[in-house]
């Protein structure tokens, strides 16, 4: 996270510490100036902060952001095991759906798309048709919310990890419990924003359910 809000805040010229989340395992002040310099030898994340600053210098933001949250989900499914990878998994398969429904660029979707277990990413790239390669692949529900409004396919999302969650509640791992409930908070929060803003709309339909 800290990564993309340095670089996004670098090239807007935007005050970047209100963005960044603590604490934080980079520098954020080595990590602002090599983004201007282009030298990323010493900071952490050598690597990865560099390929991006390529990415942006040959293709643009969106591919380079793009990037960067594959190296994210690559990271986390690398460091997680369990019910906290099935729960890394479930993200980077909201974040395919995502990607697939709003982009109709091909070369894009070639290499944002997130390899993840829960869906094939090889298929979705083939398909012409995103209502039939989504049925076909068994998500043709997300598909219809998107359809709907974007707010209907965010909260399709977020019960399909809701409901994950929800197996955490009884688990012998304390750690499971843990995750279940900061999600759970999240949720939370999310829901006192659409409360606030949905002005004379009726918010219970675009409630995301946590506790049903």
């Amino acid at each position: 996270h800290n990564i993309k809000a340095v670089f996004k805040s670098v090239l807007s010229g935007e005050d970047w510490n209100r963005l960044i989340k603590s604490p934080s395992n980079t520098d954020c002040v080595k990590l602002a100036e090599a983004f201007k310099s282009g030298d990323f030898s010493d900071t952490e994340f050598a690597d990865i902060c560099s390929e991006v600053y390529s990415i942006y210098s040959a293709k643009g933001i969106r591919y380079a952001e793009a990037y960067l949250d594959k190296s994210e989900f690559t990271l986390m499914t690398d460091k997680s095991s369990g019910f906290t990878k099935g729960y890394v998994q479930l993200l980077a398969l909201c974040a395919d759906l995502r990607i697939y429904l709003r982009s109709r660029d091909k070369s894009f979707l070639q290499e944002a798309l997130i390899e993840n277990s829960l869906i094939d990413i090889d298929y979705l790239k083939r398909g012409a048709d995103k209502g039939e390669t989504l049925s076909g692949l068994g998500y043709a529900q997300a598909y219809e919310k998107y359809i709907i409004s974007p707010s209907d396919f965010e909260r399709y999302c977020t019960d399909l990890i809701s409901e994950y969650i929800k197996s955490a509640e009884n688990s012998f791992f304390a750690f499971d419990a843990v995750l279940a409930y900061f999600v759970r908070k999240e949720t939370e929060f999310k829901n006192i924003r659409l409360t606030l803003y949905a002005g004379e709309e009726n918010p219970e339909e675009r409630l995301m359910g946590i506790y049903a």
